[in-house]
């Protein structure tokens, strides 16, 4: 989506941070596996988390070329590296529609989406979304080449692309990116209000599912926050370099710090992920335990795993016997 240049000292961290992130998004796989999500919610978290793990897979050999120039007799295949890297970046800009949308659906069928899967049509929505996104890339590939730096200015040649098609869809899904910012918002608020307003007549499953996208939708609601401020930044350098026609070194720095913002994303949105969540924190610390991290303490996290829906933590006694003793002591007092 832009041109091949290098910074020092920026690129190598850049390049560090995309050797850590494959490693990060397939640990979060593993996790998910074993987490108490919708099995829609699952694939869609799964697409997006998989997405920024070829994200920076496909960065590797782009950044590479930058310092040794390997590629330079191979121009089909950067083109293609380029298209699956694009791809992948259009993907942090789109991929949360699709998991609002879900949460939207599981708000209004809540009483009967917990039994409810039709995961091949939750698979169908992910594979157009890839061939949508692939699509732009493409088309964003054919408009790059169509052009050459000469003399630090940018010349298109006859015939090429003169309307930036790839930039106004572009624009279509930052914008949208912040609708989903504030659906996301809006779905919470609704949810606890349904949660607060429901009785103990409401079936258990639509209690359950309530219960549960009031969990997600915090959850979420962090992860919107970076998505929208990394995908304005995106937006914002994609329209300023494709207007461009000048290249120094400071469109150089822009390009460079793009590219490394985009990598760190691929790190801090799996992060924030499992942060977010009680229960996928809780299991990363045991495993850091297991690691022999002996001073790691992971008693604030149990806490935080018998919080009430409201986020407002539960009074409970960690001994069973004091408890009962307790309560028939409160239950003896409230009959004399």
């Amino acid at each position: 989506m832009l041109p091949f240049v290098k910074v020092a000292y920026l690129d190598f961290v850049e390049l560090f941070v995309d050797c850590v992130g494959p490693f990060l998004n397939i640990y979060f796989l593993i996790l998910l596996r074993r987490t108490i999500f919708h099995m829609n919610l699952k694939i869609l978290l799964g697409n997006f988390t998989l997405g920024l793990c070829l994200l920076t897979i496909f960065r590797i050999p782009l950044l590479l070329h930058t310092f040794y120039n390997f590629l330079a007799d191979y121009s089909t295949l950067k083109d293609i590296l380029s298209i699956a890297h694009n791809s992948c970046v259009i993907l942090i800009m789109d991929g949360t529609i699709l998991l609002a949308v879900e949460r939207i659906i599981a708000t209004v069928y809540a009483h009967k989406y917990e039994h409810s899967s039709y995961t091949h049509l939750t698979i169908t929505s992910a594979v157009l979304l890839w061939v949508f996104n692939i699509g732009i890339a493409y088309m964003s590939q054919v408009r790059m080449n169509q052009s050459h730096v000469a003399g630090g200015q940018v010349v298109y040649s006859e015939g090429s692309m003169q309307i930036p098609f790839d930039l106004i869809i572009l624009l279509t899904l930052n914008i949208s990116s912040v609708a989903i910012f504030l659906v996301v918002f809006f779905i919470a608020s609704y949810n606890k209000r349904q949660f607060r307003a429901s009785t103990p007549d409401h079936q258990l499953t639509k209690r359950f599912q309530i219960s549960e996208n009031i969990r997600t939708a915090r959850q979420l609601r962090k992860l919107m926050i970076a998505n929208v401020i990394i995908n304005s930044y995106i937006f914002i350098t994609l329209y300023f370099l494709s207007l461009s026609r000048i290249r120094n070194f400071y469109t150089d720095l822009i390009t460079s710090c793009y590219e490394f913002v985009v990598s760190l994303s691929c790190v801090l949105f799996p992060v924030i992920l499992i942060w977010t969540h009680p229960r996928l924190k809780h299991t990363v610390w045991k495993h850091f335990a297991r690691l022999g991290c002996r001073n790691v303490k992971i008693q604030a996290t149990e806490q935080e795993l018998t919080q009430t829906i409201n986020n407002l933590p539960l009074i409970v006694r960690q001994d069973a016997a004091k408890q009962k003793e307790l309560y028939f002591d409160e239950l003896q007092k409230s009959w004399q």
